[in-house]
């Protein structure tokens, strides 16, 4: 098969189906990640037994007749670096953290990824969960908005490009003709990414829409003062979604 330069096999993929880990010590793999961790087991057989971590699965196999005795784990040799796994509860993280340590497990502890800058700053999570829980309330006076505060969003009139400026403009602009729509809906947050500085962060969620008929996947950027206010907001999705749901809707 010949690939043009610059095109790509484009593979079509669901994403990840498993990792694969290679363990010297089966046993103490199983206790580690099924007792110490708790994630629950899937299957166990001679040489392999295999976990469900999130909606990952992660299979552990013994030593092979090809791996030294004296072998161990480097993330600086050629291949596997090391297995991420997804966790939005910073109180979480730090509860994890303390049940290793209290079991006797050697870790790192919790640290801020030097590359993501997932610190968790509690004012810029606690000004978006306020936001996505405003929603869910269809609750505008709960959002911290700063009286000051830029919306950008694909619905207000002019989409994105023409943004809204001051709290009460985007009460009566942007929330009113929203609220209608929000009756019933869902929000499923998934992750939240800060900025070097900390003073933005842009939050992933899924929002389910009963009226519309419509589940959006959002990527909203929020800039927040140091009294925890918003006050730049960028929401991104397609609103197409929304305009074909009420339309199959009146139908």
């Amino acid at each position: 098969m010949t690939v043009t330069s610059g095109q790509g096999i484009k593979m079509k993929t669901t994403g990840v189906h498993h990792v694969s880990l290679r363990s010297t010590d089966l046993a103490r793999s199983k206790v580690f990640y099924i007792e110490r961790l708790g994630f629950p087991l899937l299957l166990e057989i001679e040489e392999l037994f295999l976990f469900l971590a999130g909606g990952t699965v992660i299979g552990v196999r013994g030593p092979s007749p090809n791996t030294p005795p004296d072998d161990a784990f480097d993330p600086f040799r050629v291949g596997l670096d090391h297995v991420a796994l997804g966790c939005t509860d910073p109180l979480e993280l730090h509860r994890v953290a303390a049940a290793l340590t209290q079991a006797g497990v050697e870790h790192t502890g919790v640290k801020t990824d030097a590359l993501l800058h997932k610190d968790y700053r509690a004012t810029l999570r606690a000004a978006t969960d306020a936001y996505f829980a405003a929603l869910a309330r269809r609750d505008f006076d709960a959002i911290p908005y700063a009286d000051n505060v830029v919306l950008r969003a694909p619905v207000v009139p002019g989409g994105g490009a023409n943004p809204l400026s001051g709290r009460e403009t985007l009460r009566t602009v942007w929330w009113q003709p929203l609220v209608p729509a929000l009756d019933g809906v869902t929000v499923n947050v998934i992750d939240y990414y800060v900025n070097a500085d900390a003073t933005a962060v842009c939050v992933t969620a899924e929002v389910i829409l009963p009226v519309a008929k419509a589940t959006l996947r959002v990527a909203d950027r929020f800039t927040v003062d140091a009294d925890g206010r918003i006050t730049e907001q960028e929401n991104h999705f397609d609103p197409r979604a929304v305009t074909a749901g009420a339309v199959g809707a009146a139908k």
